[in-house]
């Protein structure tokens, strides 16, 4: 009988410890919707206010041309280390059809919550979740279930597969838009915080308006969908690299050696209102 010597025993898969792993550790599916996830302590504070049940979190988005763009905020009771993302949303998006924007917003903010609680540890509480389209929130219905001949199919199945998955429960909350402009509800705090990501949406899609040879929004492969998107424009840029910020600066195109590509964007302003200072001098 020949002898093969022993088998090399598998060593066990290290736990991420921080933000950055954990997102690296998700599907790749899952990287355009938390790669640009930022926060200063790795979400731990949002993490413990989601354990306690104190956890909020909004989004919004913003759609001009075939193009779409959102952003997204987690708190605990305070603004304090709480955790901000934006991204594209993902093609094939038509002209008009914000629905598609914040049903991304929507299911960013799932992937993200869920990445938080695998990172901290958390396996039971409530959040609340808000935005500014009725029909985006569905599927955060007890007894949803996808229908076939859904508009924007693929994000409703994925951000309800991604509401089964996660291991707390989800609090849906509506809030009226632009409420900057006029008052309608008492969900004051939500409200605040859709109009601010309401203006970061806007900011970034002026960024990538700037800066890309085409607008039309990029078609990815997302996560719990179960297939492609379909197939991305010729000229549309590949999907970045995860982005991990924990400030809030802005890196200076005129600044040698300084990233000026759509990754490395960072909002002008904080959440506080506080303008952001600029990453080096030019």
């Amino acid at each position: 009988m020949q002898d093969i010597g022993a088998s090399t025993p598998q060593q066990p898969a290290v736990a991420p410890s921080t933000l950055q792993a954990a997102i690296l550790d998700l599907p790749p599916t899952c990287l355009w919707a938390v790669q640009h996830a930022q926060s200063d302590d790795h979400g731990l504070t949002v993490a413990e206010a989601i354990a306690q049940g104190a956890a909020v979190a909004v989004s919004d988005g913003y759609l001009r041309y075939t193009s779409g763009t959102l952003a997204f905020v987690i708190e605990g009771a305070t603004p304090d280390h709480h955790v901000l993302g934006y991204n594209r949303v993902p093609g094939p998006v038509e002209e008009g059809d914000s629905h598609r924007c914040e049903l991304a917003g929507l299911h960013t903010i799932v992937a993200t919550v869920n990445c938080l609680c695998r990172l901290h540890s958390v396996t039971s509480s409530l959040i609340t979740i808000a935005c500014d389209n009725t029909s985006a929130l569905k599927p955060t219905a007890v007894d949803y279930l996808p229908h076939p001949r859904q508009k924007n199919l693929d994000l409703m199945q994925a951000l309800w597969r991604s509401l089964q998955e996660s291991l707390v429960t989800w609090k849906p909350v509506h809030v009226h838009g632009h409420q900057d402009r006029k008052v309608k509800d008492s969900h004051r705090r939500l409200a605040s915080l859709n109009c601010r990501m309401d203006a970061l949406a806007k900011q970034y899609w002026a960024y990538l308006f700037k800066r890309l040879p085409c607008l039309e929004s990029p078609h990815l492969s997302i996560h719990n969908k179960g297939g492609l998107c379909g197939m991305g424009h010729p000229r549309s840029p590949p999907p970045a690299g995860p982005s991990f910020m924990v400030s809030s600066w802005i890196l200076s195109p005129k600044c040698g050696g300084c990233a000026t590509s759509v990754s490395h964007w960072k909002p002008r302003k904080l959440l506080t209102g506080r303008p952001a200072q600029k990453a080096c001098p030019h």
